[in-house]
């Protein structure tokens, strides 16, 4: 590209200090994670050799039984958006079943994204703290440019632009999500739907992080629910004063009548103040929109910096499925993985493998409209997708549809209020 040499060593140089999307400790709970993103934490993230050792947290006033609802989140009413709710840690050796009071019913049509990130419709270049989200750019608006009027094959265009996206997320100055995760997984003559939801924000102070999974509509047994739903994971990850603190719920409710999830009796999870920096958790695997390893050198670790080179596409989309279109302050781009090279990249299905608990799993379907603004920031996205394995003990199969929103706006990514009175009470 003309304004820039997009070889490993302009893209190690531009890294920041800061965060993801997403493992596991925690992914991520990735977009393709039906069974999982970041989904879903791990049980250890990389801790900083500078970290200080964490301090004390205050007892609050709030009860450590209250209930945490889906907050509602509105620039003009000034309260912000954020879900909180956590899975408990589900011993399935001992049979034990958080959810056997299982619930059912309809399923929300659709969720309202204005609840968790109101600022999801705004260009981040008219966000209060443009000049560094802009500065913090590894890829701008040039690049952008260069790669969408490029004489490329269009699949290569758009793994390209896929990854300057990403990589851009893993170096942000702050940013903000919502997912929304619903499909249906089957176990042998067992199944049920199993809806995931996840939001993100992150600046270079705090994480918060809230990751929630909940089988609905279900016949699963305890070790069922333990295999779709990610025994040992954590829901909240909170960094803050360079420590992290997990925190667990053993309860978790789902209203059929606004599609979100909500749950209430907090309690400390593992590693509880454990040593970690903002900074450690900005990288590839967190930032990665789910599975797919879109460049030669992507490589699946904790690293804000990666070998990664965008100018060497792989071709993972089917041949002459890109479409690529100007919407004026953003690209979009609609594009079908093709499963025999996907099934076949080691990187793709360790990536695939590690987010959803599974082995010997095989892609049949993966189709993704996905937008970026001009900037480089990503937009938004869309996952279809099918797919079959080994699911813990289990040979299953799963098909979902998940949709999520960004927001780099002040309000969205900076109100860590909700989690910080959890935080406090425990």
């Amino acid at each position: 590209m003309a304004k820039k040499d997009l070889k490993k060593e302009e893209l190690d140089d531009e890294i920041l200090d800061e965060e993801e999307f997403i493992d596991e400790d925690e992914e991520v709970i990735d977009d393709e994670e039906v069974l999982d993103d970041e989904d879903f934490e791990e049980e250890d993230e990389k801790p900083s050799k500078k970290a200080k050792a964490p301090k004390k947290a205050k007892k609050g006033k709030m009860k450590k039984g209250t209930k945490i609802a889906i907050i509602t989140s509105s620039v003009v009413a000034g309260v912000a958006a954020i879900v909180l709710v956590a899975l408990f840690v589900i011993l399935p050796m001992l049979g034990f079943n958080l959810f056997a009071k299982s619930q059912s019913g309809d399923v929300a049509d659709s969720v309202d994204f204005s609840k968790k990130v109101a600022g999801y419709k705004t260009n981040p270049t008219a966000c209060e703290s443009k000049t560094k989200i802009q500065a913090a750019l590894v890829f701008d608006a040039d690049d952008l440019e260069d790669l969408y009027n490029s004489s490329k094959d269009k699949n290569l265009i758009a793994a390209q632009m896929m990854f300057a996206a990403t990589k851009n997320l893993a170096t942000a100055h702050q940013y903000s999500y919502f997912k929304n995760q619903i499909g249906t997984t089957n176990l042998g003559e067992k199944s049920g739907t199993l809806i995931v939801q996840r939001m993100r924000r992150q600046n270079q102070e705090i994480k918060d992080d809230t990751t929630l999974k909940l089988p609905y509509n279900h016949n699963f047994g305890a070790l069922e629910v333990a295999a779709v739903s990610g025994e040992g994971k954590v829901a909240i990850r909170y960094i803050k004063d360079e420590a992290i603190y997990r925190i667990k719920s053993s309860s978790i409710t789902y209203d059929s009548t606004t599609g979100f999830l909500s749950c209430d009796k907090w309690a400390k999870g593992p590693n509880y103040g454990k040593a970690e920096t903002v900074a450690d958790s900005a990288n590839i695997k967190e930032a990665r929109i789910n599975y797919l390893s879109l460049v030669d050198g992507m490589t699946n670790d904790y690293d804000a910096d990666t070998n990664a080179d965008i100018t060497s596409p792989k071709a993972i989309f089917k041949k002459s499925s890109a479409k690529i279109e100007d919407k004026g302050d953003y690209y979009e781009i609609f594009v079908e993985v093709d499963p025999s090279v996907a099934n076949s990249d080691g990187d793709t299905m360790s990536y695939f493998n590690e987010d959803n608990g599974t082995s010997t799993a095989n892609i049949s379907k993966c189709e993704i409209t996905y937008q970026v603004w001009k900037c480089g920031l990503p937009k938004e996205y869309k996952i279809d997708e099918t797919w079959s394995g080994k699911i813990q003990m289990y040979q299953g199969e799963a098909n979902a549809k998940s949709e999520c929103k960004y927001s780099y706006k002040d309000a969205d990514c900076n109100d860590d209020s909700v989690t910080e009175a959890i935080w406090k009470a425990l």
